[in-house]
């Protein structure tokens, strides 16, 4: 019974089926017309693929990484955006990079004299002396290039330094000379080596001086003027000038020196792009051999090589069209796309083979117009859906966020396209002429010749290829090896665990060395920066975008403090690393006892010093009119060191997190290769997700044409597994994703689709009833046609194997593995659908049943023939009798039939060879009878087992019906508890609803009163705030007051010091002139004694009282001289004391100021603190009701499993009535079947037996010979 519901099933029309018949009637049709019209579909192929050929001459180069590799509108793009506008602020517009790394050939220390000053020689040859021609001028790079920028004219300037240090012998005593790694330190100025000096070793012993250098790195800054020319040239005039100098310069041939740039990157990636087409020709040499040896069998006619290179050449016309149409549109080409031709190639050869092999299996004696129609009527519907399938997988990618997937798929899909098209009418068409040739006999080479038709029609079986022959042997006897099904599952158990383990192992990895060739001079300056340069670290430009008010010093500290946490990051050097401006400048306000607010005016001051014109290139101010020395942007550099490109993602990552922290500050840090961090970081979703929506666009597509389930189940879990298989082998092959295996990736999902499609497709559409007949019958029509296709597919990406690149190496990797998976994967399919066969393969009775039709069939056309001639000659010899006239026209038709009686006899002998053949296929139907009769006892056999079987399971019955009685009673006891506690939760909810909204509503009052407290507390802070600013102002004017009058009263001070000064001066010459107006007096005194003793007495007396009278005078003057002085000291003393108490007033000012500001902070806390407690207990109310409405919820919930309890006891006691009856039905089906088993085996009896007493074909023809004899 369940086998009639199965072919009730199948036989059922369904909508998958139809479409599947319309689609092979549109072939058909299709077929016969180009069969009809060939010259028409030949000729207008080749017209349309020569004029959409030119359109490659508007070809487009993208061999930018950061456009190819990083998705539009990425965080990098914008990072570079912003970065370059920041460097046009001055003269120029944009401004190159240009690296030279040198290293000594035997991996040495380059910090020796000799090869110190070399270097230094070539450093200020770059920067003084070195000329180039650009447009017909001779340009000096210093004078008309390096000038226009200060960055430029002071590249290098650390190394100079360092060397000038290192080997002088006075300063490396000196102390304040510190040659350490990665900062140096020369008389207080702080230097950071990194990216300057690679491979250093210090020694420890010197207190970590730098003692040997591996690698050193030039670095050059220039404007480039946005001229790609003059980059050009100035990088090529670097390059020969070194070359020059290992001419010049034999003792320095164990240096080496390697030059990087952004151009140059682009010129290798170039390179890379153009250079494996030129070993495209190889792959069509190899294809070529390839099809000439397949398809030329032993029968000459049937053989078809000329068809096979017709079919390369429609890969070849339809690259060319694609090429030329999606360049003329204006899709760049880029390095992927360099294999394009390659997959296409193996894409479409595949087509060809599955085409050749429907021709074969045609019917010879039809015309070339039905073959073709019947060709594409069997193989159109299948190379539909791979193509389908194709274009859908790589239909994906163009929609990929990465530039250089989606031009890749583009130029894919266009190929693809282009050949499906011309298959169908420049392929057919070559097919239709080999039809005619083929009806003709001609020779498949050579066509003048005629093969003979009998030699072709007695040598049929050599129309296979013998490759196919000796491997379809192979096939059949290894699927009859008993152990072959647990042998290819082991294996395919062991790939899985393998490939789970691989994909799980991948790690996502983006380097710039992946997409040069192997010999490209890139590859070892890449290799040494890696070595030496990353992991001992390199400099970082970061920019602040919105630079704050430096006057406040709250946003200073804020910069101070993204500067902070950028030198401890993960990745970073550290402080010493740092190469800002504010620090010197901070120290300069210092020296000078500036304020902050007077910061912009000594910031200018401040870069106009001769030491310090270096840092004008990291400041930016605003230009508008007023405003001019205000600072908007600025910039620095610090340290950062990598192990790996992952990491690098890494540091990425991390840098940009930081500064969306400080995003009011618009910060930037920013390297060379930050887009490749956008890459990694976006490559693993992007991939999961164009892998993903392929593989279900794979699964709509089998779906639409494969409407079996369990088929199309084996289908997909076939293209998983093998998908699978190659993203983990792999990565097990040492390779990374990348883009490059994104690409890979979606070309192993098409590849792979088409082999599993064609297998399954075919597999539907047959209609063979024998399992085995049916799995070798999809051997020759589909199978061996993909071996040929993973060969041609693996020849047309051999020639890869020749091109040293990371693109064809993955690429021919990729394909290599899909090849190898693919056949492997071929015997898994077929063992799985000969499995589903054997399930669903129809009685056994119905093959005896259709050889005895066939037998049949040929009995009746035998006695057909025989009948006409019979009719035939009885028609003749009753026209001689009627008309004797007309012998001799009647003598011409009986020597005509007579000749075709002798066609008749031969037909006849070919009949009795085709009756031979029909006992050997009665002999072979016995043994299959026979077999068939083993097969039947076996069956009655583990039926009887079967039904003993049932007895057992009966009582299992019973026992699970005791079960379910126990179970019914169980959940009415279920029930009645749910129901208690149903009630139960229903009060306290109620309860807990009625307490909690309670308790919400006080603590809601209870934090309001603190929120109003608080905000009049706010307010009266407030107010103090606004008072004591008042005063401090009123203070700042005070201040300015007394400062004004400090300044008058020491001005006044130094008058009347200077004054006093005078005084005693004038005082202590008076002394003098006293002093000595007393000694004469004293000695006119003696004088007039000795001479005049009483003449004159009171005249001298006189004048000594005139002498004394002035000494007083000016003794009191003196004194009064001396009292202002002295109360000049003590107004000064005062004044001092005034200030002094001033200064200490504002310093308190300055304190309770301070202190407000934290009572307002804490104010402000405490208030963000409520609101948050405010927002908590909203929460908390929303809580409580979600809770209550979860409670509500859970009685409904409740409620409702007490009806699903009570329906399920009804539906217990109904399917206890179903089980009974299903028992009493089991015991009666059991029953008929033994009853149906006795008949088939009766059936089988009567069958064979009357095989065995049928009637040869030679004995009846014997019979009617002697019949017809009698009767004349």
């Amino acid at each position: 019974m369940m086998l009639d519901k199965v072919d009730e099933q199948s036989s059922s029309p369904q909508t998958g089926e139809k479409c599947l018949d319309y689609l092979e009637r549109l072939f058909q049709r299709h077929g016969e017309l180009v069969g009809r019209h060939p010259a028409i579909f030949l000729i207008a192929p080749l017209l349309v693929a020569g004029m959409l050929s030119i359109g490659v001459v508007n070809v487009q180069m993208a061999d930018d990484m950061r456009q190819l590799y990083t998705p539009p509108g990425s965080v990098s793009l914008d990072e570079y955006r912003q970065h370059s506008q920041f460097l046009s602020d001055g003269n120029y517009s944009t401004s190159g990079v240009f690296y030279i790394g040198i290293a000594r050939r035997d991996g040495g220390n380059l910090l020796q004299l000799n090869y110190a000053n070399f270097i230094d020689q070539l450093n200020q040859f770059v920067l003084n002396n070195l000329t180039f021609n650009f447009e017909g001028k001779l340009l000096s790079f210093n004078r008309d290039v390096c000038s226009k920028s200060i960055s430029c004219t002071k590249s290098n300037e650390v190394f100079r330094l360092i060397v000038d240090a290192y080997f002088n012998p006075r300063l490396t005593s000196n102390a304040d000379v510190k040659l350490t790694y990665p900062v140096a330190s020369i008389f207080g100025n702080r230097m950071f080596l990194g990216g300057l000096f690679g491979g250093v070793q210090t020694d420890p012993a010197q207190g970590g001086r730098i003692s040997s250098v591996s690698m050193i790195h030039l670095i050059y800054q220039y404007p480039t003027f946005e001229r790609q020319k003059l980059v050009d040239s100035f990088e090529k005039a670097v390059r020969d000038h070194l070359a020059t100098l290992v001419l010049e310069h034999p003792w320095n041939d164990n240096l080496e020196f390697h030059t990087y740039s952004s151009s140059t990157l682009k010129d290798e990636v170039s390179r890379t792009t153009l250079y494996a087409l030129p070993y495209f020709p190889i792959s069509v040499l190899l294809l070529t051999a390839l099809l000439v040896s397949v398809l030329c069998t032993g029968d000459s006619t049937t053989s078809k090589p000329l068809e096979g290179l017709a079919g390369l050449v429609n890969s070849l016309l339809a690259i060319a069209a694609a090429f030329g149409l999606v360049a003329a549109v204006g899709v760049p080409y880029n390095s992927t796309v360099t294999v394009v031709p390659f997959i296409t190639l193996a894409l479409a050869v595949d087509d060809t083979f599955i085409l050749l092999a429907a021709w074969h299996q045609t019917d010879r004696r039809l015309g070339p117009a039905s073959r073709l129609g019947l060709c594409l009527k069997e193989a159109g519907p299948a190379i539909t859906v791979t193509v389908s399938t194709d274009v859908f997988s790589f239909l994906i990618g163009v929609f990929s966020s990465t530039p250089a997937v989606s031009s890749f798929c583009i130029y894919t899909v266009a190929a693809i396209l282009f050949d499906y098209i011309f298959q169908l009418t420049f392929f057919c068409a070559v097919a239709a002429y080999g039809g005619r040739r083929e009806a003709n006999s001609r020779h498949c080479l050579f066509y003048w010749k005629t093969v003979d038709k009998r030699t072709t029609t007695t040598t049929a079986p050599a129309r296979i290829n013998p490759v196919q022959r000796i491997l379809s042997k192979l096939y059949a006897q290894f699927w009859q090896w008993p152990a072959s099904r647990l042998f290819v599952l082991v294996i395919y158990a062991v790939y899985l665990v393998v490939s789970l383990y691989g994909a799980s192992t991948i790690r996502v990895n983006l380097t710039p060395e992946n997409l040069l060739v192997t010999n490209s001079p890139l590859k070892r300056y890449i290799w040494l920066a890696e070595q030496y340069i990353y992991p001992q670290g390199f400099s970082a430009d970061v920019y602040i975008l919105n630079a704050p008010d430096m006057r406040n010093r709250t946003q200073l500290q804020r910069v101070q403090q993204f500067v902070d946490e950028l030198e401890h990051s993960r990745f970073a050097v550290g402080h010493d690393s740092t190469s800002f401006w504010l620090e010197p400048f901070q120290r300069y306000m210092q020296h000078l006892g500036a304020d902050d607010d007077e910061f912009y005016d000594y910031l200018s001051d401040f870069v106009h010093l001769s030491s310090n014109e270096r840092w004008t290139r990291h400041l930016r101010f605003d230009q508008r009119p007023g405003r001019r020395h205000l600072l908007t942007q600025f910039s620095f550099t610090t340290g950062f060191k990598i192990t790996d490109w992952v990491s690098r993602s890494d540091m990425v990552v991390q840098w940009r997190q930081l500064c969306d922290r400080y995003a009011d500050l618009k910060p930037v840090v920013y390297d060379e290769y930050n887009f490749i961090a956008d890459q990694v970081v976006s490559l693993k979703t992007t991939t999961l997700q164009e892998v993903g929506v392929a593989f279900c666009c794979m699964g709509l597509v089998c779906a639409l044409f494969i409407r079996q389930r369990d088929v199309l189940f084996w289908v997909l879990w076939s293209l998983f597994s093998m998908d699978l298989g190659v993203i983990g082998l792999l990565a097990l092959w040492n390779l990374d994703m990348d883009p490059t295996l994104v690409v890979s990736v979606l070309m192993s999902i098409g590849l792979t689709v088409d082999f599993t499609i064609h297998m399954a497709y075919h597999y539907h559409r047959h209609h063979e009833q024998c399992w085995m007949k049916r799995m070798l019958a999809l051997f020759d029509v589909a199978g061996w046609p993909l071996i040929e296709g993973g060969l041609c597919t693996l020849l047309a990406m051999l020639s890869l194997v020749f091109v040293s690149s990371h693109v064809a190496s993955v690429f021919l990797r990729t394909v290599l593995l899909v090849v190898i998976l693919v056949t492997s994967g071929q015997k898994r399919q077929y063992k799985q659908q000969q499995q589903q066969q054997k399930r669903q393969s129809p009685r056994l009775s119905n093959t005896v049943q259709s050889k005895n039709e066939l037998v049949e069939t040929h009995y009746i056309q035998t006695l057909e023939q025989e009948v006409d001639f019979l009719e035939l000659e009885n028609s003749l010899k009753s026209e001689l009798e009627k008309d004797p006239t007309g012998c001799d026209v009647k003598k011409e038709k009986t020597r005509k039939c007579q000749v075709n009686v002798k066609s008749g006899e031969a037909n006849v002998e070919a009949l009795l060879d085709e009756n031979e053949q029909l006992k050997k296929q009665l002999a072979h139907v016995t043994e299959l009878g026979q077999t068939y009769k083993r097969n039947l006892s076996e069956e009655v056999v583990e039926l009887r087992k079967k039904l003993d079987d049932t007895v057992p399971d009966i009582s299992c019955r019973e026992a699970e019906l005791a079960q379910l009685r126990i179970e019914v009673e169980e959940g009415k006891q279920k029930l009645a508890q749910a129901t208690r506690m149903m009630a139960f939760f229903k009060a306290q909810c109620k309860s807990d609803s009625q307490n909690g909204n309670v308790m919400l509503c006080r603590k809601h009052g209870d934090k309001q009163a603190q929120v109003e407290k608080l905000t009049n507390e706010l307010k009266l802070l407030e107010c103090r705030m606004r008072e004591l600013n008042e005063r401090y102002q009123q203070s700042q004017d005070e201040k300015l007051a007394m400062k004004k009058q400090l300044r008058q009263a020491e001005l006044q001070a130094k008058k009347d010091r200077l004054i006093a000064e005078k005084v005693i001066e004038e005082n202590e010459n008076l002394i003098q002139e006293n002093s000595q107006l007393q000694v004469t007096v004293s000695k006119m005194l003696l004088q007039t004694d000795t001479n005049f003793p009483i003449v004159g007495d009171e005249k001298c007396q006189s004048e000594l009282v005139q002498i004394k009278e002035n000494e007083q005078l000016l003794r009191a003057e003196l004194i009064s001289r001396e009292n202002a002085l002295h109360d000049a000291h003590v107004e000064q003393r005062r004044l001092c004391c005034q200030i002094e108490d001033l200064e200490s007033t504002q310093r308190t000012l300055k304190q309770s100021q301070g202190k407000l500001y934290d009572q307002i902070e804490s104010l402000q806390s405490a208030s963000r603190v409520l609101s948050d407690e405010n927002k908590q207990l909203r929460q908390e109310i929303l809580g409580l009701e979600t809770s209550i409405e979860t409670h509500l919820a859970n009685i409904q919930q409740q409620g409702e499993e007490i009806k699903t309890l009570r329906n399920r006891l009804s539906a217990y006691e109904q399917q206890k009535k179903i089980i009974s009856a299903k028992l009493r039905n089991a015991q009666q089906e059991h029953r008929e079947k033994f009853l149906q088993l006795n008949q088939l085996a009766t059936e089988f009896r009567q069958i064979s037996q009357s095989l065995y007493n049928d009637t040869s074909p030679a004995r009846y023809l014997a019979e009617c010979e002697d019949n017809n004899s009698k009767k004349e």
